[in-house]
């Protein structure tokens, strides 16, 4: 299968061949149909890539400080070594997409194969099968075309902000900034009966929130613009802004303190300063909140990778709940993206729709990847180049992170055949075979475990993880290095029984 990449060090974006990704415990693996381009958050990512080092440096200043500070710790060659190992390797882009199950791990129940469903989070990515846990996955009724359900990651990301504005039927509300959560927000307040002003720098996007329905539209530049508000609002100002603007300027927050009336609420969606002018929110006692992502769950592992569910009495709207009550409005037509799609891209040309988003070539704003859904796929990688035969060893890798990339691979290089590797992630088991050799790269570890080839296997996995690659190993008759413990060697299954007194540790 394919998965769209970039390279971090100068860029370079690509459709790469890879392997179907681990189908983890609480995952799910999708085929996708339809995966949604996020022109802000992916945009920006990918220029800070098309940067030079200078520039990377400055658009991405927290990472730089932990650069300096495991420089520190480990010294200047060492985290040389790993920053060029990051920046070398294919990162993958893309959040949110829409599609078909085709595999279930054994512990789900939700989903069975055939399933449509809306993914989101960090392995919904612009890929041809992504594997996503449960909580990040809600099934879609017949009547929601795929096509707009690849937007309701970004549709979760503009109900959370509608829910922590809290507003209620009647009132009204600002939205500063209308690119594509900005103009879903305007669908959404509208939906629930809140008047709305949507407010932008740009012409372009003012003019798409009319078409979009909204009850007023206007720039950032017009004069009038405080004075119109308050004529519409009786005089108090608006009862919440949502701000869902991305810029180092602090206007929005300023703006936002303006027009709101007394005791109103700010939502910050959108990634903006918040060293703002105090005197208003002192003046009106403002509440400024901030709104996360998708909702309650977001970058909580055991919520999100361990899909441990918080109670629904205590947390009634998580990120899970928020995805499928967007998906609901969607089957219902309560939401129109219809206006919001402006392009759609065959994923084989997926570069050429990112060289829009940077060119500014001409107005955009849901940008949609579609696949090509009859196409038949290949789970494996075979690698073309021929690996080098190094003695007796033939050496299956089962994960390799930044301990295997950096420490265990290049101390097997010239020392043993490097056969197979597998990993969770598609994008890294490729990047790791072409990068050290080895004949085939694969997402999952029983490949590795059953490959007659080889005779020797390295685990460097989660450490709770071991115990079923090491016993499979063994089973197999493999030798086996299980990271941070011993080297077990065992010739003969049958006589390991069930008792290790006839291990040999090095």
């Amino acid at each position: 299968m394919e998965q769209l990449t970039q390279n971090l060090k100068d860029g370079h974006m690509q459709l790469l061949e890879v392997p179907f990704p681990a189908l983890g415990r609480g995952q799910v693996l999708v085929r996708n149909h339809f995966s949604l381009i996020s022109a802000g958050t992916e945009g920006k990512t990918v220029k800070d890539a098309r940067l030079g080092y200078i520039g990377k440096a400055r658009a991405r200043k927290e990472e730089v400080k932990k650069v300096i500070q495991t420089a520190k710790v480990i010294g200047l060659r060492e985290t040389y070594r790993l920053v060029m190992n990051k920046l070398d390797a294919p990162s993958a882009l893309g959040y949110s997409c829409s599609g078909e199950v085709i595999a279930v791990a054994d512990d789900v129940h939700e989903f069975a194969i055939g399933d449509r469903v809306a993914c989101g989070g960090s392995t919904a990515v612009h890929a041809e099968v992504v594997a996503v846990p449960v909580n990040l996955c809600v099934k879609t009724g017949d009547a929601t075309p795929l096509k707009e359900a690849a937007f309701t990651t970004v549709g979760a990301i503009a109900l959370q902000g509608v829910r922590q504005a809290d507003l209620k039927l009647g009132e009204t509300c600002a939205v500063i900034g209308l690119g594509l959560v900005g103009q879903i927000t305007l669908q959404l307040l509208q939906a629930s009966g809140v008047k709305v002003f949507g407010i932008d720098i740009d012409s372009k996007q003012v003019a798409l929130a009319v078409e979009n329905g909204a009850d007023f539209s206007f720039h950032r530049d017009e004069p009038q613009l405080e004075s119109i508000i308050m004529q519409h609002t009786g005089g108090f100002g608006v009862d919440a802004v949502i701000i869902t603007a991305a810029t180092a300027s602090t206007d929005p927050v300023d703006l936002a303190g303006i027009l709101c009336r007394r005791k109103a609420s700010v939502i910050i969606v959108g990634a903006v300063p918040t060293g703002f002018a105090r005197k208003n929110y002192y003046i009106k006692e403002l509440e400024l909140k901030m709104s996360c992502s998708y909702g309650p769950g977001r970058y909580d592992a055991d919520y999100e990778e361990r899909g441990i569910d918080y109670p629904y009495e205590y947390v009634r709207w998580t990120e899970n709940r928020n995805m499928e009550a967007f998906v609901a409005l969607l089957e219902k037509k309560k939401i129109d993206l219809s206006k919001l799609i402006t392009h759609t891209f065959p994923f084989h040309e997926a570069p050429k729709a990112y060289d829009l988003i940077l060119s500014k070539a001409e107005a955009f704003s849901g940008i949609v990847l579609e696949y090509d859904s009859a196409k038949t796929l290949s789970d494996r990688v075979h690698i073309k180049n021929k690996p080098k035969i190094t003695g007796s060893i033939s050496v299956g890798m089962i994960g390799a992170g930044s301990f295997g990339q950096n420490f265990l691979l290049p101390a097997l290089q010239g020392k043993a055949t490097l056969t197979g590797i597998a990993t969770a992630r598609a994008n890294n088991a490729r990047n790791v075979a072409d990068k050290f050799g080895f004949t085939y790269c694969t997402g999952n570890a029983n490949d590795i475990i059953h490959d007659p080839a080889i005779n020797t296997i390295f685990i460097a996995t989660r450490h709770d993880s071991h115990g079923a690659y090491v016993l499979g190993a063994l089973k197999e008759g493999k030798s086996v290095l299980q990271k941070n413990h011993y080297v077990f060697i065992l010739t003969n299954w049958k006589r390991f029984g069930n008792n290790i007194r006839n291990q040999r540790h090095i």
